[in-house]
């Protein structure tokens, strides 16, 4: 019933009904003595409710808005402004909408209204609504749905598909399992989603042979050509009442079509509303005001990126995945397209802001916006696996017990360091794996290479220090992009919300220490691998795989790797040697890995797991490496593409927002690396980044702190007198700060009691662990910094 219910809402279209269905809701929620204001000429007032309050003497005005717009921001906006123009006085607003709103965007919305006009705001939305119509014992529902079949009929011959829309009724049809808490998806559930999908596609009775037909000339998919599966796949849809049967065609049933259009409807909503608070966001960080075209326009290209970006998922498991296809960087090479989406018909830096903020979405979502994140990728890569494997034959567990899996040295760190994110998300994939009989080894130069990061931490720690006042100026995007050392980001995520962001460089010595123990490094770490990852094998790779490597090639790889870009970023935190050791690691892998499989001579062309070996990684250098080198073999699989086929043959479901974390995310890599250069300034100059959204950064850095930066960076790379320097600097820090920035807690501690006369620097640091560390390699330099802000502060 809720199906129905959830339908006809859905595509509810009489606004003057749908005022008065909302009213009779309102009165349910509390509001009994609610009046209608009927008529075009409402002055934004729907209806209203007017009451004494126990510490006012006058009556205090309750309006009501009912909205069947999708857009809920823009309308309580353009409602406000109409009751101002109108004059009418009132304490709180209440709208009722059919659209669909997080629980985040209420809070914010609300928020936002408070702060910005000083009136109460009260949302009631779909859900609301839903379960007052599903309660049938108060009549709503068949006053205003007096004959459900005839409405659903109606609805469904105005149902169109055009043939640019067929993808992405495909997607709502797999996410319709997706968006039920019940569902789990399966081999056979792939299945059965494809044939309802390519009924709901005809919408018309159709023979096996039809179902055959249709699914190649609308999907461009073999997936069904394998009739007898279609057959049994069809008997059990009938058994479930989910299609029915007349002579020789198949249709679906009137409840599963009433179900797959309210799915459809659903993921419409689910989609909208995800968009709609990442634009509304860019709307508000952007300097001017954007027209409604363009705000319009935004949102088409939002919804075309996220199609796109998840079709990469598909992408990369057909290149990546499939024994005999050549490896790419899927998402690197997609990067331009992804671009040129963003910036279809709107001002090409408003398009770069909104592909930012999608990159910061997939990065940390919402509940929502994960849930929904989540559904697009499985389903892409579940269409991906249907078109590769009609039979579904090639992807069961028996097959995977033959295959080995090679974690490199970063998925090993991410285990261990239980602070991060992700170390939980990925010890569950391998959990999965070796719980099911499949083997997982770690190399013992893995190990090594582990040792060594936890050894050299303190470099990286320091650097951060150095250069920018401590990693506790970096806000979580910055901080996942900039800190290559595991251990220290984990440090980072643990002093996230505690005080021990503030507490010196002793803080993080404590913290290394539950992870590295210099005396007996390699039995330490051991015993900590062994908790984590406890049925996976370590050894010698050329032992545990029983190859001979040659060193030649080994040496050819090195090469290559060392020539692949990442290895050059922050070339100071590693000697030369350790750079070199790095790539070795990483060169012996690629070699063992290709000599393994031609020991075994096993390669299944164009198959799903065809290959004996990979190496499981969330770095592109091994597909890298081995295109450099000439090589076309497949290597490597990612977290996130194991997860999602894992957990198709049941081996596992992990949590929305765990498995879109484990997405690449090349859009907020390339946003940080092309901002940086004025975000390092800031951080240079004393401000942190700690709370703010790298959309916003983004945005101050190149709209509204530009011109201060530049000048600043200016003024220190000058020979040109203290008080032009002091003159810049003073512009650039009260520019930031009236933007909300605030400076670091360095700084703040620093000049907390004392006034930094030139006499007392250097005392200050001799009493300042933090302070000490910090001034090393800056000397004379940071000195002005402090005393430019001490001087500052004086000045208010």
């Amino acid at each position: 019933m809720n199906d129905i219910i959830g339908y006809l809402l859905s595509n509810y279209s009489d606004a003057s009904r749908f005022e008065l269905l909302s009213s009779e809701i309102m009165q349910l929620e509390g509001y009994r003595d609610i009046k209608v204001i009927a008529g075009v000429n409402d002055q934004g007032v729907d209806g209203v409710v007017e009451r004494y309050w126990e510490y006012k003497t006058e009556k205090q005005t309750i309006v009501f808005q009912f909205t069947l717009q999708d857009d809920i921001g823009g309308k309580i906006e353009r409602t406000i402004k109409r009751l101002a123009s109108a004059k009418i006085d009132y304490r709180q607003l209440v709208m009722v909408t059919r659209g669909k709103l997080s629980a985040e965007k209420q809070r914010t919305l609300k928020t936002n209204i408070r702060t910005e006009y000083d009136i109460g705001l009260e949302l009631f939305e779909f859900s609301t609504i839903m379960i007052r119509l599903a309660d049938l014992s108060n009549g709503i529902f068949h006053r205003y749905f007096p004959d459900p079949e005839k409405q659903i009929a109606i609805l469904k011959t105005n149902k169109v598909k055009p043939a640019d829309l067929i993808e992405e009724e495909l997607l709502k049809v797999c996410l319709a399992f997706s968006f039920e808490p019940r569902a789990t998806i399966t081999r056979n559930s792939m299945l059965e989603e494809v044939v309802l999908a390519v009924l709901a596609i005809a919408n018309e009775s159709l023979t096996t042979d039809g179902i055959v037909g249709k699914a190649e000339e609308c999907l461009k998919t073999k997936a069904l050509s394998n009739k007898d599966q279609i057959s049994a796949c069809l008997k059990r849809l009938l058994d479930k009442k989910r299609v029915t049967f007349n002579v020789d065609k198949y249709d679906l049933s009137k409840d599963e079509s009433i179900r797959l259009n309210y799915a459809g409807d659903l993921f419409k909503r689910e989609r909208d509303s995800v968009v709609l608070d990442i634009v509304d966001d860019i709307c508000k960080t952007y300097l001017r005001k954007v027209p409604e075209v363009e705000r319009n326009q935004l949102i088409n290209n939002a919804k075309e990126i996220l199609v796109y970006y998840f079709r990469l998922n598909g992408i990369e498991l057909a290149s990546n995945f499939i024994a005999g296809e050549k490896q790419t960087l899927v998402y690197k090479t997609g990067l331009a397209r992804l671009l040129e989406l963003a910036q279809n018909r709107v001002e090409p830096k408003l398009g770069e802001y909104l592909l930012t903020a999608i990159g910061e979405a997939l990065s940390n979502p919402e509940k929502e916006q994960a849930d929904y994140f989540a559904g697009c990728s499985r389903s892409y890569i579940a269409l991906q696996v249907m078109n590769i494997d009609p039979a579904l034959s090639q992807f069961q567990l028996t097959r995977l017990k033959t295959k080995t899996f090679v974690l490199d040295t970063d998925i090993v760190l991410t285990c261990i360091v239980d602070e991060l994110p992700l170390c939980i998300t990925y010890r569950n994939i391998i959990k999965n794996m070796t719980d099911a009989g499949i083997r997982v080894v770690i190399p013992k130069d893995v190990m090594n290479e582990v040792v060594n990061h936890l050894n050299i931490a303190p470099r990286t720690y320091d650097y951060f220090h150095h250069q920018y006042g401590g990693i506790s100026t970096l806000n979580e995007d910055l901080a996942k992009e900039l800190i290559h050392n595991i251990l220290v980001l984990g440090y980072w995520y643990k002093c996230k919300s505690s005080v021990w962001m503030r507490s010196g460089r002793d803080y993080f010595f404590q913290y290394r220490a539950d992870y590295y123990e210099p005396a007996k490094a390699m039995e330490f770490i051991m015993d900590i691998l062994r908790d984590a990852l406890p049925k996976v094998e370590v050894g010698e790779l050329e032992d545990l795989l029983k190859i001979k490597l040659d060193p030649a090639e080994v040496g050819r790889y090195q090469e290559a790797i060392l020539k692949i870009s990442e290895y050059k970023k922050n070339k100071g935190l590693r000697s030369e040697d350790q750079w070199k050791e790095l790539a070795r690691v990483d060169a012996k892998i690629l070699s063992s890995i290709r000599l393994y499989k031609t020991s075994t001579g096993r390669t299944e062309s164009k198959q799903i797991l065809g290959e004996d070996i990979y190496v499981v990684t969330d770095s592109g250098v091994f597909i890298s490496a081995i295109s450099r080198a000439g090589g076309i073999e497949t290597i490597s699989t990612r977290p996130h593409i194991l997860a999602t086929l894992f957990g198709l043959i049941g081996q596992g479901q992990i949590d929305s927002r765990e498995y879109v974390r484990l997405f690449e995310n090349p859009i907020l890599q390339k946003t940080v690396e092309g901002c940086f250069g004025e975000i390092k300034v800031l951080l240079a100059a004393g401000l942190e980044m700690r709370n703010k959204k790298l959309t916003r950064l983004r945005f101050d850095v190149e709209q509204k702190l530009h011109d201060y930066i530049n000048n600043f960076r200016k003024s220190e790379n000058e020979e040109v007198e203290e008080a032009v320097k002091d003159e810049k600097y003073y512009d650039l820090i009260k520019a930031a700060r009236g933007l909300g920035y605030k400076t670091s807690d360095l700084l703040e501690d620093a000049i907390k009691e004392k006034e930094l006369k030139d006499d007392e620097v250097e005392k200050l640091v001799k009493e300042n662990e933090e302070l000490r560390t910090a001034l090393i390699g800056f000397g004379k330099r940071k000195e002005r910094w402090l005393r430019r802000f001490d001087r500052l502060r004086k000045q208010g």
